[in-house]
């Protein structure tokens, strides 16, 4: 019996110290800096975070790699002068190569706080403070703020063609408005005027309807962005949706029956309907654009996925040495 239990109290004694070895620091001189990360990327439409197991094995196993590569260091390098700060051994020395041998880049326990640390047993102090700092830097400007402005292209393309859109919108309503009023029937005085008061009452439909359009799609980002369950936000959606839909069509048949009016008061309508359904086809893809960039810049506006927890630590396991010994003469 006391064999196994003496086996016991030598497994469990050295846990400790197998632990303490999976420390890549542990009792090395370093200076380091600690980053929140998170993974996850908010999906479109839903706005929910989505990440798997692999993909965070991915995502930690990944940024070790970008912090070490050339254009990393390379940058913090070039943006600090460590020319006389006594970091390197010699002139000839690769500065890259030599730094990447000496960095440790790690995610603690498997955790979402990862460590940028430079370890060397002898070189300067403010030196070592000086280039973490300066990766750590360089990281944020070249990976995480990069893949942000790549972030962002999807959201400038969809910008770019509700503005050409918009534009081919205005110069079609304004080539129709003209073949409105150079119909034949429309020159006359009388006519005319009831012509006018017509466009007039399609116009504020329309811009009621508009309103109506934008309104909804405030009212859907918000249900989306609210803390409901999926069932929630799905029935709110289905009320939202179908009151809209209701409204929108009684000012779809008003408008509509204000343009037919408007075309009967025309003895040449030929082409004037026709102009308008491509009006209001180009509206609603104009809409729909306008809906996608509105889910693109709530993505775009949640945080950073890396962010610097705190400064920059500096680590020497000599100087508590020193301090315990102290402690020692003097008691």
């Amino acid at each position: 019996m006391l064999r196994p239990m003496l086996t016991l109290g030598l497994i469990l004694a050295a846990a400790p110290v197998l632990a303490a070895e999976t420390d890549p620091l542990e009792g090395k001189r370093h200076a380091k800096q600690l980053f929140q990360v998170d993974p996850r990327s908010p999906a479109i439409l839903t706005g929910q975070p989505t990440l798997s197991l692999s993909d965070a094995k991915i995502y930690r196993a990944t940024q070790p790699v970008m912090i070490k590569s050339e254009r990393v260091l390379g940058s913090a390098l070039r943006t600090t002068d460590f020319n006389d700060s006594g970091l390197f051994p010699n002139k000839d020395t690769d500065e890259v190569e030599w730094v990447r041998e000496r960095l440790v880049v790690d995610f603690p326990d498997g955790s979402n706080v990862m460590t940028i640390a430079f370890v060397h047993p002898t070189a300067p102090r403010d030196a070592m403070v000086e280039l973490v700092g300066a990766i750590g830097k360089a990281y944020l400007d070249e990976v995480v703020f990069e893949a942000k402005i790549q972030r962002q292209k999807p959201r400038d393309i969809l910008a770019a063609s509700y503005r050409d859109l918009d534009e081919e919108i205005k110069r079609k309503t304004d080539t129709y408005d003209a073949l409105l009023r150079d119909m034949p029937s429309v020159r006359l005085p009388e006519m005319a005027a009831k012509v006018g008061l017509l466009k007039d009452q399609i116009g504020r439909l329309q811009a009621e309807k508009l309103s109506a359009e934008r309104e909804l799609l405030g009212r859907r980002i918000e249900i989306k962005q609210r803390d409901l369950s999926a069932k929630q936000k799905a029935e709110r959606l289905t009320t939202l949706i179908a009151d809209y839909g209701a409204y929108t069509s009684q000012l779809d048949k008003q408008v509509a029956a204000l343009t037919k009016e408007v075309l009967e008061l025309s003895e040449d309508n030929s082409g004037a309907a026709e102009r308008a359904e491509q009006i209001e086809t180009l509206k609603k893809v104009r809409n729909q654009i306008a809906e996608k960039i509105e889910q693109w810049n709530v993505e775009l506006k949640t945080p950073d996925t890396v962010r610097p927890f705190h400064g920059v630590e500096f680590h020497d396991p000599s100087e508590k040495d020193d301090a315990k010994r102290a402690m020692l003469r003097t008691s």
